[in-house]
């Protein structure tokens, strides 16, 4: 996997993404992706995969990577990449072990903000326990 310190984003501050098999987002991966057919995402970073990882999400073509130097600072003048290479979720198989990589967290975090419950305790999120669910057996076996 190759990191940069980024966000994927459509715009400033616009990065909550659905992502689904229906639209071919989510992608198929047994026993992973198994009876779920979406999973949303917030804020989060992206990266790139090698050609040995299974790549679970991929960004729409309206996302951007913002190449940001500091956390949640984005002037005016900021570096900006498609983000069709990138990937926010991917899985690999690496010697004896399995790797999960996920740029984003909150998918995986139960939160409230402004109101409403957001990440994995979210109504608008009812796949993402499972999928957290299905990736730890993943890595157990």
């Amino acid at each position: 996997f190759t990191l940069s310190n980024c966000f994927a984003m459509r715009s400033k501050y616009n990065a909550k993404l659905t992502f689904t098999k229906a639209e071919q987002s989510l992608h198929s991966f047994d026993p992973i992706t198994t009876q779920i057919d979406s999973i949303v995402s917030y804020f989060g970073s992206a990266f790139q995969i090698s050609p040995a990882a299974h790549n679970l999400f991929t960004l729409p073509n309206d996302f951007k990577i913002y190449l940001t130097e500091k956390p949640w600072r984005f002037p005016k003048r900021i570096s900006k990449l498609p983000a069709s290479s990138y990937s926010q979720g991917a899985v690999l198989e690496f010697g004896n072990g399995k790797v999960a990589m996920f740029g984003e967290g909150a998918m995986f975090t139960a939160q409230y903000m402004v109101f409403s419950k957001s990440g994995i305790n979210s109504p608008k999120a009812p796949n993402n326990v499972k999928f957290l669910i299905n990736v730890i057996h993943w890595l157990s076996n």
